[in-house]
């Protein structure tokens, strides 16, 4: 069974009681289902809108049986920041009413720390990044920040122990982050 609980805000209404949009919402519940329920769950598009990502990526994870495919929020090297995303020039043939959301963008290290934590305690055991810069940013993005994206997919085994990944980036920089975080030399 797939299921896309967080790629818009209407999934959101349907799996949460009282939810609300993920932007405005401060908390994220425990979703209702029961551990390893789903053979993949996926989300794209909303968790670089949410500033409560750790909670809902944890609960993917969770109800995720095999795969969980993770479309990250932003990253980049320096401190975590918010910057406002103008949806109106992004998608101006389907938004007509100007429509401004908050975008956060979080240090890639420290993500990457929370995300081993999260692997291990779900026993996630391999992992495919892709990371790159952020190719729309300076048309629709109110920032001078240089930021970039990362997606992966998660698979679980439960007999295995390692964590295995493969990072596919051309960036150096984050190569030696990924390396220093698990303890792999890439």
């Amino acid at each position: 069974m797939i299921h896309n609980f967080f790629s818009t805000p209407m999934y959101i209404d349907n799996v949460f009681d009282n939810a609300v949009d993920a932007e405005l919402s401060s908390v994220i519940p425990k979703l209702k289902f029961k551990n390893s329920s789903f053979d993949l769950v996926f989300t794209t598009g909303v968790l670089n809108h949410n500033k409560n990502y750790k909670k809902i990526i944890t609960e993917m994870v969770r109800v995720s049986k095999k795969y969980t495919f993770i479309d990250s929020p932003r990253v980049h090297f320096g401190l975590d920041f918010k910057a406002e995303l103008d949806l109106t020039k992004r998608f101006p043939s389907e938004i007509k009413k100007k429509n401004i959301v908050s975008n956060y963008t979080i240090n890639i290290k420290n993500y990457l720390v929370f995300l081993k934590k999260t692997f291990i305690q779900n026993k996630i055991t391999d992992v495919t990044f892709s990371f790159d810069s952020l190719p729309y940013k300076k048309k629709y993005l109110k920032t001078s920040k240089k930021i970039y994206f990362l997606t992966m997919l998660c698979v679980k085994n439960k007999n295995k122990r390692n964590i295995n990944f493969s990072l596919l980036t051309k960036e150096t920089k984050v190569k030696k982050i990924f390396s220093e975080v698990f303890n792999k030399t890439i």
